[in-house]
């Protein structure tokens, strides 16, 4: 095993403790987004927010959800006026999901709150430290959506 090889485990090892972290931390959220929001959901939503405007099937490929599961946490979100659906004038058929400006100010409650927790990971650490944490979780990332677009081009 070379030490590259070595270190890939190593980040697949820290990022399955940070993807817990920050799962568990987002979920125990979910109330203060909305009251009748389900745990479920909120992956959906935050996808929305990010990448909205967006098609149901894109959220289907996006999330590994089938569409009968999307179709459902649409609804949930759409009757909680957390997103909003605009019908495309190309194809009538097709919907484009986005937040609304009341998800916006809810996330940004949550961020708020969930911020304060990383500032204390981040004590000690330096504004450049952290810019290049940034860097290298935002290149990794990008890389991903790039892998995932050549895969299933439906996705991008």
């Amino acid at each position: 095993m070379t030490s590259r090889d070595e270190h890939i485990r190593q980040v697949i090892s820290e990022m399955s403790e940070i993807f817990t972290s920050i799962r568990v931390t987002w979920q125990a959220q979910v109330p203060n987004i909305h009251p009748d929001m389900t745990r479920a959901a909120l992956p959906m939503l935050l996808t929305i927010m990010r990448q909205g405007p967006i098609t149901a099937t894109e959220l289907s490929c996006i999330l590994g959800h089938d569409k009968t599961m999307v179709s459902k946490l649409i609804a949930q979100l759409r009757n909680l006026d957390l997103i909003q659906a605009e019908v495309s004038e190309e194809d009538r058929r097709v919907a484009f999901l986005s937040g609304t400006p009341f998800a916006e100010e809810r996330l940004q409650a949550v961020r708020d709150v969930i911020a304060d927790g990383y500032r204390s990971r981040f004590e000690g650490w330096t504004d450049e430290e952290v810019a290049a944490f940034v860097n290298a979780v935002h290149r990794f990332n990008l890389v991903g959506r790039e892998l995932t677009a050549q895969q299933d081009p439906a996705a991008s």
